[in-house]
């Protein structure tokens, strides 16, 4: 499971929702070093991350300005670093092979047309009182 988006009520009643079932957004949260981001930084794959409306801006921003640096040589180096980390810790040779399988596909841009959604979520939330953004991992 991926990192699925829901923008929910202040009693955690869903409004909306952009689903990952494909971990496209997790993929890019471990591929991508997100330190110098405010709001982004904080995104756990693995657990649920909550943004209010004083955040949503900055978040809006950040989200942009990530999706105009996705590279496929970015999530190429990640699954060769998978890859190599696996073989040094001695996982299953099918594991292996299906790290190296994933190392020559293009994945920027299935990765930014899911950002794409996230991002027109985003935005119908702005302003939207009493309303959070929530970031649902695995």
């Amino acid at each position: 499971m991926g990192i699925n988006v829901i923008w929910q009520d202040e009693n955690g009643v869903e409004k909306n929702r952009v689903n990952d079932p494909q971990n496209r957004l997790s993929l890019l949260v471990l591929a991508t070093s997100l330190d110098e981001f405010i709001c982004l930084r904080f995104l756990d794959p693995y657990g649920n991350t909550y943004f209010n409306q004083r955040q949503i801006p900055v978040l809006l921003f950040e989200l942009k300005g990530v999706r105009s640096t996705i590279t496929d040589s970015q999530f190429q180096s990640y699954y060769s670093d998978q890859t190599r980390q696996a073989k040094k810790a001695g996982w299953q040779d099918a594991v292996i092979k299906q790290l190296e399988s994933r190392q020559g596909l293009s994945m920027a841009q299935p990765v930014r047309d899911h950002l794409d959604a996230v991002i027109e979520l985003v935005k119908r939330s702005l302003d939207e009182v009493h309303t959070y953004i929530r970031f649902e991992g695995d």
